[in-house]
């Protein structure tokens, strides 16, 4: 086996209102990845060996289409299979999966668990490439530098230069209605041609039922063509423990998304695609369609009540400031109409560490006091609401005013570059990012457009194990518990969403940052439910590593838990995904080798296993 790799912005910074790995088996009868060039032949089919691997258009065929996968129970593990056409081309293209998986003692993983997509390419133009942030640059946009990262072993790496990225995924099933889309859509599952040395890649989402006993599963998928069809063996080990249906990792996404914050259809199906794939929408107080489900069903974590300081970033006084929070009767009447047991808190303020001034501190001491009085009951060692802001820890907000000597921010969310610069900065003796989580406050992490040279970034023209690596390695390293991300469908228009990667505020030459706050696509186009109370999204390979991450994470925080002891084990494995192999990874010092990050997952997993242990 071979492991191989609120309110509505224009921008998120001007306020306009199972990890898989994949094993090459000797192929026994079950159809072969070799290119033939006889007219009519049957499809050139190839496991790829990695879901965090993204083949182009025209990329060379590869060898072998079993696929060896592993997982826990309650996980999703991923697998892509990459079909070429053959001289003459090919129709009518499509993955199935033909029969259930079966394992020890007659027991079966039902093939529905077995999540199709076809993946969808979106072209960006040779000058619309990620640039450094302007803010970051010389005074004119046009004098930043051609810029790189420093990745493994001294290496310069650039953003990616290739003009075509897979990205979308397009369900064979609706997710909400489980039927197919509707025939006449205009991205289909099943691709109607392909022409002579072309690519059409599937992705599989398998997901491991909570009740499944460990074990092996055996089943096949099939490659079927107008041309004739080709199968492939899939194995599946199903470890012995289990993954929470409630993530650990908090995060928020889109709270300065138009499109969540106006509630209504599309709101809806953008929260329940997030909520599918383990990331926790920011409603901006528009309640979710159905919370107590999504409890229950998704392991929705966290809400935001949605009320809002009016500071976001460069704006921190004077007409942008609104310093009278809520009142408590209105701010626990907000709270008494959640579930109980679902951790609440309040993003009242963005100025990613940009606000300064004394207007502003008093501001946010002034809003803490009114949340940390609320009564919030059944969430173990939730005292109050949590004053999240993009702010790094300072200390003239190290105390709310309430003579508790809590802090004024429950949530420091801070940008890579903010989370540097608290370092740098002491308070008795301990650096404030220390300092504060030892007092019990909590760090999450945050990021918008390209910003530093150094940490991984969520642009489309990026590695994608700059998703995968953040939400889980990245932030159990740096003692991280939660992600914010400013938006998750910032698209121009729905119509020419699945065509441009520029997002709303980011087409301005110099100012390109494609995919930016886009990790959904409008569903309509690919037949999903579009109803009055309904609007169905589909989504983004990102954001699928973004959900590998976040399970990456669980993996991590078991093994270290009282229960499981084992810190020193997973220190060594940590070490291992630093570009150095020095250090635990950190913004600076994080391996872009997707092989190594397969390899320490499948590690963690079998350590896991083996121990029988859960926090």
């Amino acid at each position: 086996m071979t492991c191989i790799q609120r309110g509505y912005y224009a921008s998120p910074r001007s306020w306009v209102a199972v990890v898989s790995c994949l094993a090459i088996l000797p192929l026994v009868g079950l159809g072969r990845a070799q290119e033939s060039t006889a007219p009519g032949a049957a499809p050139i089919v190839w496991a790829v060996p990695s879901s965090l691997l993204r083949v182009g258009p025209t990329d060379a065929a590869g060898s072998g289409t079993a696929v060896t996968i592993y997982g826990s129970r309650g996980e999703f593990v991923p697998f892509q299979i990459a079909v070429k056409a053959p001289a003459g081309g090919l129709t009518n293209v499509r993955l199935s999966i033909p029969n259930h998986l079966t394992g020890p003692s007659g027991a079966t993983i039902f093939r529905a668990n077995l999540i199709l997509y076809r993946e969808s390419y979106i072209t960006v133009p040779g000058d619309q490439h990620s640039v450094l942030d302007f803010e970051s640059c010389p005074p004119a946009p046009n004098l930043c530098p051609t810029w790189f990262y420093n990745g493994d072993n001294g290496t310069q790496v650039a953003p990616l230069r290739i003009d075509t990225f897979p990205d979308a995924l397009i369900p064979a099933i609706d997710p909400e209605t489980g039927m197919p889309p509707k025939a006449d859509a205009t991205y289909q599952f099943e691709l109607p041609s392909l022409a002579a040395g072309k690519n059409v890649v599937f992705w599989v989402d398998a997901l491991v039922p909570r009740a499944t006993p460990a074990g092996n599963y055996t089943g096949t998928y099939a490659v079927s063509s107008g041309w004739g069809s080709v199968e492939g063996i899939i194995k599946l080990t199903v470890w012995n423990f289990t993954l929470p249906l409630r993530p650990s990792l908090k995060s928020l996404f889109g709270g300065g998304d138009s499109n969540l914050s106006a509630g209504g259809a599309l709101a809806a199906g953008i929260e329940a695609e997030l909520l599918r794939n383990k990331i926790m929408p920011d409603t901006a107080g528009t309640a979710l369609a159905s919370e107590s489900t999504d409890i229950s069903r998704h392991g929705l974590n966290n809400f935001d009540l949605g009320y809002y300081e009016n500071v976001s970033y460069g704006n921190c006084a004077g007409e942008h400031l609104k310093p009278d929070p809520p009142s408590l009767q209105t701010l626990q009447s907000a709270v008494d109409a959640q579930p109980i047991g679902l951790y609440l808190n309040d993003y009242t303020a963005d100025p990613e560490s940009s606000c300064s001034n004394e207007a502003y501190y008093q501001s946010v001491i002034a809003w803490a006091k009114v949340l940390h009085q609320a009564v919030v009951t059944g969430v173990p060692g939730q005292v109050g609401v949590d004053n999240v802001v993009s702010q790094q820890p300072v200390s003239e907000l190290f105390d709310d005013g309430l003579g508790t000597g809590r802090s004024a921010v429950d949530v420091w969310t801070m940008l890579p570059e903010d989370y540097d610069s608290a370092q740098l900065v002491s308070t008795d003796g301990t650096n404030n990012v220390a300092y504060v989580l030892n007092k019990g406050d909590k760090v999450w992490s945050y990021t918008d457009e390209v910003i530093d040279t150094y940490s991984p970034k969520w642009e489309l023209d990026f590695l994608p194990i700059d998703y995968r690596i953040w939400p889980g390695f990245l932030s159990q390293s740096l003692g991280l518990t939660g992600m914010n991300y400013w938006a998750v469908s910032n698209w121009n228009s729905e119509a020419d969403a699945w065509i441009s990667a520029l997002s709303s505020g980011n087409t301005s030459p110099g100012d390109y940052f494609p995919g930016e706050g886009i990790l959904v696509y409008p569903g309509e186009l690919a037949g999903l439910q579009s109803t009055k109370a309904y609007q169905g999204v589909a989504p983004s390979m990102r954001l699928k590593y973004l959900r590998d991450g976040v399970q990456d994470y669980e993996y991590i925080r078991a093994l270290r838990s009282r229960a499981c002891g084992q810190a020193t084990f997973v220190r060594k494995v940590m070490v291992s995904l630093s570009s150095s192999g020095n250090n635990d990874p950190n913004w600076h010092d994080w391996t872009m080798n997707e092989a190594a990050l397969e390899s320490a997952r499948l590690t963690l997993g079998r350590k896991l296993s083996s121990l029988g242990c859960a926090p």
